[in-house]
């Protein structure tokens, strides 16, 4: 069976690490978040940490977590920040069409 995408546990049960999921629902991460933020399968993952590097592993993928929820707030930020110049912009060109049809 395809392990990719699947929860954590299923890099628990390869890895045989048993505090493993303890620690990924403290971080707040699957192995689908694993091979999202990483760039990585679970199994390639699973193979890394059996070779001891599960706490290093771990914060990489909290701080790079971190890092993305960061940039996407911003972005939505900006993207916000656009949407009402071009709506206030919008409105003001409305507005100078008024003035100009009353005037005329």
């Amino acid at each position: 069976q395809d392990i990719e995408g699947n929860t954590a546990m299923h890099v628990v049960l390869l890895t045989g690490q048993n505090d493993f999921i303890n620690v990924l629902a403290k971080k707040g991460a699957t192995s689908c978040m694993i091979e999202n933020k990483v760039g990585e399968s679970a199994v390639l993952v699973a193979r890394r940490l059996m070779k001891g590097g599960l706490e290093a592993t771990l914060n990489k993928i909290h701080a790079d977590f971190k890092k993305k929820k960061k940039r996407e707030k911003e972005r939505a930020r900006q993207e916000a920040r656009r949407e009402k110049e071009m709506s206030e912009a919008s409105v003001k060109d409305k507005k100078d069409v008024d003035v100009k049809t009353k005037d005329g």
